[in-house]
């Protein structure tokens, strides 16, 4: 983890930062203990209301959403080319949110403030809403609650 000249800020001023990036669309690195093993992963925020729900980018589509047709069509391509958050062409799993509380999101990022690493573009946000609208697995409240994120 690189120290950031914002990391040495006051507590309160990097909280009101992370406040303040707390939008739909922004991307996050983030340690994440729903992954098998938990580790850090790049989601994006798609989501504040009711609940903050975010996507999940991985390098390579998981083998057991490959074997699921509905999941497998969810899966949004990202070039790296075009994409400032990326390292390497990655997929977005559009089939399923994971939902991480804002307190849970504001204390990885406390001192960490290059986990906020930047955002999705407004042609990929449409996609998005396209994509999560093809899911089985996202209940129709969390579908307007992407929506409403994405394209207000």
């Amino acid at each position: 983890m690189t120290q950031r000249f914002g990391d040495s800020f006051p507590e309160e001023i990097q909280q009101q930062f992370i406040t303040s990036q707390m939008v739909p669309g922004t991307v996050f690195r983030l340690h994440c203990d729903f992954t098998t093993p938990p580790k850090l992963k790049r989601v994006v925020l798609v989501a504040c209301e009711p609940d903050h729900l975010f996507l999940i980018i991985n390098t390579n589509i998981p083998r057991i959403v490959q074997r699921d047709s509905n999941r497998a069509q969810c899966q949004l391509p990202l070039l790296a080319a075009n994409c400032a958050y990326l390292d390497h062409d990655s997929w977005l799993d559009c089939s399923d949110v994971v939902q991480i509380g804002e307190g849970e999101v504001s204390q990885q990022l406390v001192g960490n403030l290059g986990g906020i690493l930047g955002g999705i573009d407004a042609q990929t946000m449409q996609q998005i809403v396209q994509l999560v609208s093809l899911s089985n697995l996202i209940s129709p409240i969390q579908l307007k609650a992407i929506q409403k994120g994405l394209m207000p």
